[in-house]
């Protein structure tokens, strides 16, 4: 532990105090290199949720263009950011729809698969780590709360 202080009077210590790592029991069940070597996973799996992220702006500003696209050519027959006129152009919107749009979906759903095989192996680890008590009471809590948040981000995919 570091410590600074200001000595103002012998009866009073006013001081700062900073504490470089957690506290770890050594005769816990659970090592602490095991609770290091996690964070790896543990990134991946938030950088898996930016993917989606990424890919769902990325099929929802689609899916808004080519949605918009279909109606100005039922509505004109004509749409002026599309190259083609009336039937072709109808056309080439249907097939942007469908292999487009759909390519996204399959992309979506192979990062998710992805990222909830991280997330349930993270997740059970976390959960059993705020269980074992190899900590202060803070650091368990904040282990097992992370346990049970983890599976709640992929509600929202």
């Amino acid at each position: 532990m570091v410590s600074i202080g200001f000595n103002f009077n012998p009866l009073i210590f006013l001081g700062l105090y900073v504490r470089p790592q957690i506290y770890w029991q050594e005769d816990c069940d659970k090592d602490y290199d095991s609770v290091k070597s996690n964070r790896g996973p543990l990134q991946a799996a938030v950088a898996t949720q930016y993917m989606l992220v990424i890919v769902n702006l990325i099929a929802n500003v689609l899916a808004l263009f080519i949605g918009i696209s279909l109606i100005v050519n039922m509505v004109n027959g004509d749409v002026p950011w599309i190259p083609f006129e009336g039937e072709k152009e109808k056309k080439l919107i249907e097939f942007m729809k469908k292999n487009f749009v759909n390519t996204l979906r399959v992309v979506k759903v192979v990062f998710l698969i992805i990222g909830i095989g991280i997330m349930s192996s993270v997740e059970g680890f976390f959960k059993e780590l705020g269980e074992v008590n190899c900590s202060d009471d803070l650091t368990n809590y904040t282990f097992q709360y992370l346990g049970e948040q983890i599976p709640k981000v992929f509600m929202f995919d």
